[in-house]
Parts: structure tokens; sequence; C-alpha cells
């Protein structure tokens, strides 16, 4: 009898489950007692398994989302004028340009203006108080230089517009 032919049986543990059919031929049984499991057990086993990893899963992102800030809810989920300033810059250079708003020990990136074009940028004023003495900063993606505003106060709901030139000369700060 070949393992191909009906009657055949296999069992993972070949040691303890070799026998002899009627015919003489070395067979494999399967095992009986407590090696022995039911078909549907190791679907059971499986069907926990899922089980446990969705159960797992649900706690993790409520547990994550529980934990998130809770900015937007405590103002309201909605910002105003008054929380933010607007910022137009108008980039008259030949290179695109990376916004950035500085005082004295820090620096924030807040966007960036493409070549001969003009951006608007809104600065939530959190992010960068209000009353403290700032400077714009604009850096070209393909040079070292960067092109700096003179220091200024930023005023929370006001509109300012940064003109960048080709010259120093050509560079101002305003406010609307």
């Amino acid at each position: 009898m070949s393992r191909f032919e009906p009657g055949f049986r296999y069992s993972p543990d070949a040691a303890s489950c070799r026998g002899t059919t009627s015919d003489g031929v070395t067979a494999m049984t399967l095992p009986t007692g407590s090696n022995a499991r039911p078909l549907g057990a190791r679907a059971r086993a499986t069907k926990r398994a899922l089980r446990r990893l969705a159960v797992g899963t649900f706690l993790l992102t409520s547990l994550t989302a529980a934990c998130a800030p809770r900015a937007a809810v405590e103002r309201g989920g909605t910002t105003t004028a008054r929380d933010r300033l607007k910022l137009i810059v108008e980039n008259d250079t030949f290179e695109d340009l990376t916004i950035y708003v500085a005082s004295p020990g820090w620096r924030r990136r807040i966007g960036r203006v493409l070549a001969a074009s003009s951006a608007v940028v809104w600065i939530p004023t959190a992010a960068i108080g209000s009353g403290l003495n700032m400077q714009l900063l604009a850096r070209p993606l393909a040079s070292s230089r960067t092109i700096v505003s003179d220091p200024f106060t930023f005023v929370p709901g006001e509109t300012y517009l940064w003109k960048v030139g080709l010259s120093r000369a050509n560079t101002y700060l305003i406010q609307r």
C-alpha cells in the first residue's frame, strides 16, 4: 500500500503511529488518546486567537484616541481670525523659498513659496506666541544664504505682507 492509495493514514507523530495492515504492509494510523484533537479544535483555537487580536487592536486604538491632544475640543473645534495671523509672502526671486518664523533661541517652519509667486500662510498664534519680538527667515532651496526680515512684533488677527526681492533693498515687511 503506498501513501497515495485510499486507506493510508498520515499522522504528524509518525513514530508512535506505525502499524501494519492486514496484508503486512507498514502503515501509519491516526493517534488516539491525549494526542488526538478533533478536527474543529484547531479552528476554534484560531478563532480565539483572532478574537483576542481584534480586542487588543480595539483597546490600543481606544487608548490612542484617549491620549490625543484636546486643543481643538477645548477651543470649540474651530479657530477664529483672532487665534491666528495672516502672512502674505510675495516671492520676487527666481528660487523656491522655505519660510520660517524665528525668535531668539528658536525657529519654526511655516511654509514654502514657489519662485516668482505669492502665497498666503496662516500662522496660529499659539504656535508662536504674541507680543514677542520676531523675525521672518526665507531660505532658498538651492542656496545656503538666508533672507532675514527686520525684527517686529506680531499682533494676533492682523495681516502682514512680506515682499522678498532680488536684493535687500527690495525686501520689506509691512502690516496691512
